[in-house]
């Protein structure tokens, strides 16, 4: 850009060529071909960090669906215990009576669009 400037105001230039700026700014030969495209090569190490990225992908899919596939021993346990405690609460063909607390029974109530009771 300060190329392009010091041309244009010091030297008065109209035109301005690619090849010119080319040769002067990056130090290009003068008669390079403009229309050749230089591409670096690719860092090899892109490549390794995709590859680990990818593996690191998979390898979490895998643990992810295994893991919900399967419960733990722990929540095998935690579920035997729930339902050995309230198998113990509610007996077949045994009345139970439940007892809720105020705001339980208050939203109760307003869930089955009853009235709430105010005391």
């Amino acid at each position: 850009l300060a190329y392009l400037c010091d041309h244009v105001i010091n030297e008065g230039a109209k035109e301005i060529h690619e090849q010119e700026v080319g040769h002067a700014v990056f130090g290009r030969r003068k008669d390079y071909e403009t229309a050749a495209v230089e591409t670096p090569k690719p860092d090899p190490r892109v490549r390794i960090f995709g590859a680990l990225a990818l593996v690191f992908a998979a390898t979490s899919a895998v643990l992810v669906v295994r893991l919900a596939a399967a419960p733990s021993v722990r929540q095998t346990a935690m579920a035997a215990a729930v339902q050995a405690f309230w198998a113990g609460v509610f007996v077949p063909g045994q009345k139970t009576d439940i007892v809720l607390d105020s705001a339980a029974l208050s939203l109760y109530q307003e869930l089955d669009g009853r009235p709430a009771i105010r005391a």
